[in-house]
């Protein structure tokens, strides 16, 4: 699934789209959630950046979990998630900050995503660039 937010008229807009849709102007955060690989191709060529792969992320050893790729800068995480459950788990995550909008690439839904989305659509200045929405999740987690 692709999630494209952008701030819009002092609101927070959530809109979902294809891979057939193009990247609404003043995205600042796309987020891709167990994404297809047609999805991940639309958001290579909407942002001009190659997004990795679910395996590239996995494989990724410590050493090299930041790196920059032309004006893209690349960080993995292990994240925690069903936190609140008796056994809780970690998932990679991939944040990608690019010149137009941060990407984040996510095969699992830790609730500091949904609390991060739920407060940013109560105060939308925690998504007006895609900056502030980097430093939102990243404090979020």
């Amino acid at each position: 699934m692709i999630t494209a937010y952008l701030p819009q008229g002092g609101q927070l807009q959530r809109i979902e789209l294809t891979p057939d849709s193009v990247l609404p102007d003043g995205t600042v955060w796309v987020d891709l959630l167990e994404p297809t690989a047609a999805e991940e191709r639309a958001i290579d060529r909407g942002l001009e950046n190659e997004i990795p792969t679910r395996e590239e992320m996995q494989e990724i050893e410590i050493s090299s979990r930041l790196y920059r790729e032309g004006d893209a800068s690349y960080m993995t995480a292990n994240i925690l998630y069903h936190a609140e459950t008796p056994v809780p788990q970690t998932t990679a995550v991939t944040f990608m900050r690019t010149p137009r909008a941060v990407v984040t690439l996510r095969f699992a839904d830790p609730l500091s995503f949904r609390q991060f989305v739920a407060r940013a659509r109560r105060q939308p200045r925690l998504c007006a660039t895609a900056g502030a929405a980097l430093g939102g999740i990243l404090d979020s987690i």
